[in-house]
């Protein structure tokens, strides 16, 4: 994506604060050291990492900010729709981080939640976000001659007048909540779900900006979608036996390399660790950027 698309959507520090493409609550699976993550970035040719908060990563401020609206109108899609989606997927997370690996057992309320929360991880990045609001703006014509129009009202005397009306083009953080609770939902909800512990492999598992692997259109019979969820416990999705039968059949370090190496490479600006030390494994795979590529 060219930087200039992306550009249009990261903003500088403001009142509208930091809205979190990657949730705080997420990333403090990995907290170390003083509560901290390890951040690895590409700023320039090489891979740097810095000790931060989770609260200090995968943000943008006002990212979900409708432009035009009233201050106080403005941050309704953060206030209103991804602080609840957050919430309730953060003890979605909580009951599979306490329960034995294996099948998990989760309310309806909070398994719809945790679906929504994935396709979110995917549809809420600032690129994504981007590339609607470009796809949006070579409509905006389109728009605009939608956007005025009559109507006819009746007022307090019972006398009907004609008045012109003027509907605000939408911008693209709007459609997120409708994207969200699609099809996509419906379909991960109908799949098996499961833990993996991989806490007797030589390395843990890291996540990134772009933290959940799936195959190119899941819908289909071998589809499935990962994420890790901790440096040692793994979410998986799967729909046939056979696909569920090939992961499982995995040892602890081949699951997680194979993971490790999907978050690099489809990490746009951070990869996220206990620590430096997977470093070189890092470098040689962040800012890659191929399509989306299944566990194996």
């Amino acid at each position: 994506m060219e930087a200039a698309v992306v550009a249009t959507y990261i903003r500088p520090m403001s009142r509208e604060g930091k809205h979190h493409y990657i949730p705080v609550f997420y990333l403090k699976q990995w907290n170390g050291d003083n509560h901290k993550i390890c951040e690895f970035s590409r700023p320039r040719a090489l891979v740097t990492t810095k000790r931060v908060g989770p609260k200090s990563t995968g943000f943008v401020h006002g990212l979900y900010s409708i432009p035009g609206l009233p201050a106080e109108e403005a941050q309704y899609i953060e206030k209103k729709y991804m602080q609840k989606l957050d919430d309730k997927a953060a003890r979605a997370l909580q009951r599979m981080l306490t329960q034995p690996p294996g099948q998990i057992v989760l309310s309806e309320e909070l398994t719809i939640y945790w679906a929504a929360f994935l396709y979110s991880l995917i549809l809420r990045s600032p690129e994504i976000i981007a590339v609607m609001g470009v796809e949006l703006e070579t409509k905006r014509t389109e728009f605009r001659s939608m956007s005025i129009g009559t109507a006819s009202i009746t007022d307090a005397d019972g006398v009907r007048h004609t008045v012109t009306v003027k509907h605000r083009p939408l911008h693209a953080q709007e459609f997120l909540p409708g994207f969200i609770a699609g099809q996509v939902v419906r379909e991960l909800v109908a799949m098996r779900w499961q833990t993996i512990s991989t806490a007797s492999a030589n390395h843990p598992m890291l996540t990134s900006d772009r933290p959940v692997i799936m195959t190119n259109g899941f819908a289909h019979p071998e589809g499935h979608v990962a994420i890790p969820i901790s440096p040692t416990l793994l979410f998986l999705a799967t729909r046939p036996e056979g696909t569920y039968e090939a992961i499982n059949s995995m040892n602890s370090d081949q699951l997680v390399i194979s993971v490790n190496n999907n978050v690099c490479i489809h990490a746009i600006d951070y990869v996220y660790g206990l620590d430096d030390r997977e470093w070189l494994f890092v470098a040689e795979r962040l800012g890659r950027r191929v399509q989306s590529t299944p566990i194996g």
